[in-house]
């Protein structure tokens, strides 16, 4: 029984990563990234620049993701109650939803902002 056990885990790891793999059959994945401009290429003011807009992501991507832990952790203390507050569990799902739209602006307006810095390279 854990013979077939341990050679069903092995074998959904081997498709699992099959399937992720780069290969020119599963290009739909694995778009190759274009124009980029490698960090070796940029002048040493466009590097300071790129990183010190760097820590501020991770900053205030720490800020979120502080926020939609301790978020998490109430929807679960809420839902696992005898008696679950649904109209709260409601409101956390909603806050939540607001976190990962701040997050997904947050990373949109640093691509922006990366692309200007990049763009003042081939200027």
């Amino acid at each position: 029984m854990i013979k077939k056990l341990s050679l069903l885990l092995i074998f959904m790891i081997l498709v699992i990563s099959i399937d992720s793999a780069p290969f020119k059959e599963n290009q739909r994945k694995h778009k190759p990234m274009k124009n980029v401009a490698l960090f070796e290429n940029l002048t040493p003011d466009q590097k300071e620049k790129v990183m010190e807009l760097r820590a501020e992501l991770v900053n205030k991507e720490s800020e979120i993701n502080n926020r939609a832990r301790d978020l998490r952790s109430e929807m679960n203390k809420c839902m696992l109650s005898k008696d679950p507050d649904m109209k709260k569990f409601e409101q956390l799902q909603k806050e939540a939803i607001k976190l990962r739209k701040e997050r997904r602006v947050l990373k949109e307006n640093y691509m922006n902002r990366i692309r200007k810095i990049i763009d003042q390279q081939s200027e």
